[in-house]
């Protein structure tokens, strides 16, 4: 073939390609609730089926110039391909549905080791569209000397983990942590694809200075709104000590035994557009047994009564779901891409547990109802309310009461802040020892030491003004700064007297990881307590992934 022939041939081809381009429908203009919307709900409408799916795994760093990126785009394994077509709910034949193109792009970000997630056409001709799956790989393994610090105390650890194993999707980690309780030694594999398929497995075994832990988790999620079943299965088997705090300090210890072994089945019932009902069948196994209670400081709080407890039930739920997912970006973390269902989702279960079964008691139910609603508000901001509640009646006695609220407001209307409003009630009653409402450090109040406030009843504030910059340090780190103000109170474990309302301020650096799959966001902040009592330092310096939303 001569040279005018060949460049013929590749003009033509190229003319080819432009109008094979052009076949495809244009998006009609207006607002998305995540990039792309638009042009696959109108390739939707135009009754075009799924073509060719090219799978495109990008580098950690785009630009490898500098030897720290060149180095870690030649260590890192990528992720293989099948790894990505395995979390697609989409496939070659099928209609394209919009839907199920952003439910296959919050699968892929679900695995937390991609930085960016795009699923775009690249060409449509006789009835087909040919589309890119583009996924940018993040760094996930890490060898971690870690530490944080925050209400006066500090934990630490050595960690080994690769959230991408190997480029499989497969996450592995061994850690050893010290911290205020324990020290432990923990192992732990995660399968989001167990032998290629839609289920998932989680494994966990932890040696503790004070006892053991395992965890095993079977899954099958529900990865489209109308896939007709599901099922969870988890057993959690945790030895170790329990110890109750007040203002800060250890009062009182005692050894634990924890089993919980859980199974459900779900099944779609009903579904109408985005909206649907699932029901579920299941059967749930407790066993909570104590040693005796050891006082350290008895007098800062009553000895905690501890009541063994055993049942055998079945369970049955509802749950309604509503799918309206929509695309955020530096809500809680910093330069990613964050999916949340813009609607209200509820499920309610009841539990019966007849003596027969094993039960402590004569008879024990259980009722539990959780909800979650959020909302898209002016400025492209976000606002959610989240319930969770639930009550045992054993024999006529209330146990176990919880009612937790927390209301939180994410205001974007400028472009480098986020405004962050977050209330949260916590209500108990008559709680079993292991869920006593607790303020201080990492549980809110973070200018104050760790377990400061241990109670039965609790409201805390947060307010926060997160600002970004455009200083991004070794294309990896983006500096941007923080400043937060808190307040709570609890009513006290004993007393049943409401505390004095606390209140601190702390300012400091936020780094957000651009480049990795952990420590999303680090934050390097000194707090100072407003409301000043004994045993309250006068600063605390809060340092780590310690703030989490």
């Amino acid at each position: 073939m001569s040279g005018r022939q060949a460049a013929a041939l590749a003009l033509a081809l190229l003319l080819a390609l432009g109008a094979t381009a052009a076949e495809c429908p244009a998006p009609a203009p207006g607002a998305e609730d995540w990039p792309g919307q638009r042009q696959w709900q109108a390739l939707e409408q135009a009754g075009l089926a799924f073509g060719h799916l090219k799978v495109e795994v990008g580098d950690i760093y785009e630009d490898d110039g500098a030897w720290y990126a060149k180095g870690a785009n030649i260590l890192h394994i990528d992720t293989h391909d099948r790894v990505v077509r395995e979390h697609l709910v989409i496939a070659p034949g099928e209609p394209v549905r919009a839907r199920r193109v952003y439910e296959s792009i919050r699968q892929l970000r679900a695995l937390g080791i991609f930085r960016e997630v795009r699923i775009e056409p690249i060409g449509c001709a006789a009835g087909v569209v040919e589309a890119r799956v583009a996924v940018d790989d993040a760094w996930t393994l890490i060898l971690s000397l870690q530490a944080n610090s925050v209400g006066g105390t500090t934990s630490t650890g050595l960690r080994l983990e690769d959230r991408n194993f190997l480029g499989t999707g497969k996450e592995v980690y061994v850690e050893k942590a010290n911290d205020v309780d324990r020290t432990t030694v923990s192992y732990a594999y995660a399968d989001p694809a167990l032998f290629g398929s839609d289920w998932r497995l989680f494994a966990l075994h932890a040696d503790q200075s004070d006892g053991q832990s395992n965890q095993l988790g079977i899954r099958l999620p529900f990865l489209t709104l109308d896939q007709p079943w599901g099922f969870e299965f988890q057993s959690i088997d945790t030895e170790q000590d329990l110890t109750f705090y007040q203002t800060g300090a250890a009062a009182w210890v005692a050894p634990s035994v924890n089993e919980l072994t859980t199974a459900t089945a779900w099944r779609l019932m009903a579904l109408d557009e985005d909206r649907g009902w699932r029901l579920g069948f299941g059967a749930r196994s407790e066993n909570r047994e104590y040693g005796a209670v050891t006082a350290i400081d008895a007098s800062l709080r009553p000895a905690p009564v501890l009541t063994p407890f055993s049942a055998d039930g079945l369970m049955i739920a509802f749950s309604r779901v509503h799918d309206h997912y929509a695309s955020f970006r530096n809500i809680s973390l910093v330069g990613r891409d964050e999916d949340f269902n813009l609607g209200l989702d509820t499920t309610f279960s009841f539990t019966f547990n007849p003596e027969a079964s094993g039960s402590t008691s004569e008879e024990s139910t259980r009722y539990d109802l959780t909800a979650r609603w959020a909302a898209r508000t002016a400025g492209d901001g976000l606002l959610m309310f989240d319930l969770v509640s639930g009550v045992r009646d054993d024999d006529g006695a209330w146990n176990d009461g919880l009612i937790s609220t927390t209301i939180a407001y994410y205001d974007q209307s400028s472009a480098r802040q986020t405004w962050v409003a977050r209330l949260g009630l916590d209500w108990r009653s008559n709680p079993d020892p292991e869920h006593e409402v607790s303020l201080g450090g990492e549980d809110g109040m973070l200018g104050y030491p760790a377990h400061y406030l241990v109670g039965d009843r609790a409201w805390k504030l947060h307010l926060e003004d997160r600002f970004y910059t455009d200083m991004v340090l070794f294309q990896t780190l983006q500096v941007g700064y923080s400043v937060v103000l808190e307040a709570g109170a609890a009513r006290r474990i004993g007393t049943r007297q409401w505390s004095e309302a606390l209140a601190d301020i702390g300012a400091g650096f936020r780094l957000g990881n651009l480049r990795g799959a952990y420590g999303q966001v680090l934050y390097f902040t000194v707090f100072v307590p407003l409301v000043r009592e004994d045993g309250v330092d006068s600063v605390q310096f809060v340092v780590g992934d310690v703030i989490s939303f």
